[in-house]
């Protein structure tokens, strides 16, 4: 019981801890909750607090943000279309106002949506497209410095700027990826507790239960077998009608001990089955919180200028190659007998 109590506050304890990482994954919503009062009669309340980002509607548009809003609603929220199919009217002119409320209602819905989706679509393209110019934009500026980068004052110029942008785009990366191991190490902690739990709590007294019940009902089973056994050895003094009776309970008997006997395997086997499952799944968070696990800071800069130069070399074998082609090909110009002066390059 000690070992349990501990595992208990085990588990509380990483359980806090991921709700204290998983903060940042969440958002802040209104969640409606209907309640029954005491007179029986039905209220629904509206509570604010944070529930689980929805993707649905990504995107940096003011459109997307702003249909966004709506998942940020959860629960039993009010809707017309409720109130509508809750009324039960008797009478025909009810009836027919109801029908011709839905009717209305469905429409608005219909037209509502394909409103939304067109807007969605088109603030989609817009973003794209002006993308696309900005990075058509930059591209452009970016390689008419370079061209014009003639000295190498310039060029350094380039190579320090290039090596800043990759140390903060890393830097952040780098913070990111630590929140996210973080998250992913409670997860871990969080899944060991539940499997200490499982199999203190749940696997090990139910599976020896199990067994031990089994064990009962095969002792009780092989008795009753012997008695018949020593029955069908002395039953040539007893009647037709005795031999067919306890011929009858016997094979009930079996039947019986066949049927409890495949449900306790059965547990056993759904027992096995469910640690099995868990301990596959504790692993595989492990092995999720590992390869999140960032490599130290301090690291960064050699990774970053690595890179760097390594990107740099290969510009420079493929210019290099470039070169080489260019010059073999003037060569062999010449040797056939090509003024140069006729070429236009």
């Amino acid at each position: 019981m000690a070992k349990l109590s501990r595992t208990h506050h085990q588990l509380a304890k990483a359980e806090k801890k991921l709700r204290k990482y998983s903060k940042n994954q969440k958002q802040f919503q209104i969640q409606f909750v209907r309640q029954q009062r005491k007179n029986g009669k039905f209220k629904t309340i509206a509570y604010v607090g944070r529930g689980e980002k929805s993707n649905r509607y990504t995107g940096h548009g003011l459109i997307h943000r702003a249909v966004n809003l709506k998942t940020r609603v959860v629960g039993d929220k009010p809707s017309i279309t409720k109130c509508l199919d809750s009324l039960k009217p008797k009478a025909l002119i009810g009836k027919g106002f109801k029908r011709s409320a839905q009717l209305i209602n469905a429409t608005a819905h219909t037209a509502l949506h394909t409103a939304e989706g067109t807007a969605l679509g088109a603030e989609t393209v817009t973003l794209k497209t002006t993308q696309a110019v900005e990075r058509n934009v930059r591209y452009k500026l970016k390689q008419k410095y370079r061209q014009e980068a003639i000295d190498d004052y310039h060029r350094g110029t380039i190579e320090t700027l290039g090596i800043t942008k990759d140390a903060v785009v890393g830097t952040r990366r780098h913070f990111k990826q630590k929140k996210q191991f973080k998250l992913e190490k409670a997860r871990y902690k969080v899944k060991k507790a539940e499997y200490k739990l499982f199999k203190g709590g749940q696997y090990k007294p139910k599976l020896a239960k199990s067994r031990k019940e089994l064990k009962e009902v095969r002792l009780k089973f092989k008795k009753r077998k012997k008695s018949f056994k020593r029955f069908r050895k002395y039953r040539k003094s007893a009647d037709k009608f005795t031999k067919k009776v306890n011929r009858g309970i016997y094979k009930k008997r079996r039947k019986q001990y066949r049927i409890e006997a495949k449900k306790f395997k059965t547990l056993s086997k759904k027992l096995k089955k469910e640690k099995k499952f868990q301990a596959k799944a504790l692993k595989k968070q492990w092995r999720i919180a590992d390869l999140s696990r960032p490599a130290p800071i301090i690291l960064k800069p050699a990774s970053y200028t690595g890179k760097r130069l390594s990107a740099s070399g290969w510009q420079k074998v493929v210019n290099s190659d470039e070169d080489n082609d260019f010059l073999s090909a003037v060569e062999s110009v010449k040797r056939h007998g090509v003024d140069l002066s006729l070429i236009h390059i």
